[in-house]
């Protein structure tokens, strides 16, 4: 906190009370905390109506009727934001009711202040975030819209929380967390009972493995504080010996979710051979993993170090078996070998990407 004098004091409270009308400022501050809900909970309920509509065979209804297919979906889309939107709307009303019955005297209000901040603000949240499940879900017939806005959001709130003292404590907990929450949620989304083993494959291949996505690249993050990177450089123990340790703690949180996933799984009667599919998992992990790290490494950029994994599982299903060979990432069914094919490039691209990060340092 900083600390003020009276005239700054005073003239914090005149901004509130004549410029802001003091509902605003009250405005601003629910629409900052509810952003960071916004960010990311729209994703799960589009990415879930999405899903569901596809395997109750909803197209052949729609295709049946008169409307095109931009109606349907333009009408899909302004429902979904509609129906975020109106708890929204009534939320954010509390702070300036409450500011209306505190009864201060002297004071402008902005009755209307609520609602041009919702507007403003939170409704191109909602529209973008909407947006982003409903292109991803269709064009993948996945989840892996979560995964993408998850990684929007997650960089966001962390670029944001930056300048915070203490921003850049707990790094490894929270891709941890999101990662369990990631899976925690996928029940929602894709179903765990009952699998036959073409649909348990499908869903630790292309949703499970994505977490290496999210549990390798923070092997730099923490280093990307000059003032830390000095105080590490400053110790005995040798910086790549840093880097495997963190390598090694990723890869225990990834075995450790892989198998409490497949235990559920196993629980719920899915079909699967155990230590198949854990090993089909674990390889693409870390392909995924070690294709961010050498994308990251090489190009000194968070972003990149997201998207180029990304862009890879977007290209596998896409392009399949067929184009991707050796390098086809979901062949647990179809190819098994491919598994140590990913597995071995994943390794030799992590290796090379922590030695290029070290050098560069």
């Amino acid at each position: 906190m900083i600390p003020v004098d009276y005239e700054g004091a005073v003239e914090n409270y005149r901004a509130l009370t004549e410029q802001d009308g003091l509902t605003g400022g009250y405005a601003r501050l629910f629409c900052d905390y509810m952003g960071i809900i916004l960010g990311i909970l729209p994703v799960f309920v589009t990415a879930t109506r999405m899903l569901r509509d596809k395997r109750a065979q909803m197209q052949e209804l729609i295709y049946s009727r008169g409307a095109s297919s931009g109606v349907v979906m333009g009408t899909r889309y302004a429902a979904l934001v509609f129906m975020h939107m109106i708890p929204v709307l009534i939320l954010s009303l509390l702070p300036t009711v409450s500011c209306i019955t505190a009864g201060i005297e002297g004071v402008q209000l902005d009755y209307l202040a609520w609602l041009k901040y919702d507007l403003d603000w939170l409704l191109p949240m909602v529209m973008i975030v909407v947006a982003v499940g409903m292109l991803c879900t269709e064009l993948t017939e996945t989840a892996l819209a979560v995964l993408v806005q998850a990684v929007w959001w997650f960089m966001s709130v962390m670029t944001g929380a930056a300048g915070m003292d203490g921003g850049r404590y707990g790094w490894n907990l929270i891709h941890f967390l999101i990662s369990a929450g990631l899976l925690a949620a996928s029940p929602l989304i894709l179903g765990l009972s009952n699998l036959d083993a073409a649909e348990s494959a499908k869903v630790l291949e292309t949703y499970v493995a994505l977490i290496g996505i999210i549990l390798f690249l923070p092997v730099f993050l923490p280093e990307q504080n000059r003032d830390l990177w000095e105080l590490v450089k400053a110790k005995y123990m040798n910086i790549t010996s840093v880097y495997l340790i963190r390598v090694g703690l990723s890869l225990l949180e990834s075995a450790l979710l892989v198998l409490v996933y497949i235990g559920v799984m196993h629980s719920g009667n899915c079909e699967m051979e155990v230590g198949r599919y854990f090993f089909g998992t674990m390889a693409e992990i870390l392909a995924f993993g070690g294709l961010g790290i050498f994308a990251y490494a090489v190009s000194d950029n968070l972003i990149v170090g997201y998207m180029i994994p990304l862009g890879y599982y977007i290209a596998a299903t896409g392009a399949g078996y067929k184009y991707l060979g050796k390098l086809y990432p979901f062949g647990i069914l179809q190819d098994f070998t491919t598994k140590y094919w990913i597995l071995a490039i994943g390794i030799l691209l992590m290796a090379v990407g922590l030695l290029l990060f070290r050098r560069k340092r």
